[in-house]
């Protein structure tokens, strides 16, 4: 069955790979990463179409020597939209939080795309609790 909201179109706004020239492959080791998301939700005057823009950002914080990259910044911005008549409550279970998961899965794409041609090989961003950021957000602008 196929989904009411539909990815219209997407584009890359910024991705930065800071490539570590000191890395070495020589030793492995477990590289502990920071990383930050964020997004932002835009909404049509017609309520049917929005634009979702995604954020994130990831730098090795332990045995940063031992990672082949310094930071990774990836900004994505998605157009999605809905048929119209498409029920507020349907778009609510669908607004923003599948949205971000399609652009995080994109932007895992374009990353493991890129670093695939470096000397540490691909990267996978890290699976993201877009819930929790949600939620954090929601709470923001209750208060």
């Amino acid at each position: 069955m196929l989904s009411m909201m539909q990815l219209d179109d997407y584009r890359l706004l910024h991705l930065l790979i800071d490539a570590n020239e000191n890395y070495s492959s020589d030793v492995t080791r477990q590289v502990k990463f920071e990383t930050d998301f964020d997004f932002e939700v835009y909404k049509s005057t017609d309520g049917q179409t929005f634009k979702i823009s995604l954020s994130i950002r990831i730098k090795p914080v332990r045995n940063r020597k031992h990672c082949s990259y310094k930071k990774i910044e990836i900004k994505l911005e998605g157009i999605f939209s809905f048929p119209p008549g498409t029920e507020d409550k349907i778009i609510e279970k669908l607004v923003p939080f599948n949205c971000l998961a399609i652009l995080h899965g994109l932007a895992r794409g374009i990353v493991s795309s890129v670093t695939g041609n470096t000397q540490g090989g691909k990267f996978l961003l890290p699976i993201m609790n877009f819930v929790e950021k949600i939620n954090e957000k929601a709470k923001k602008q209750d208060d």
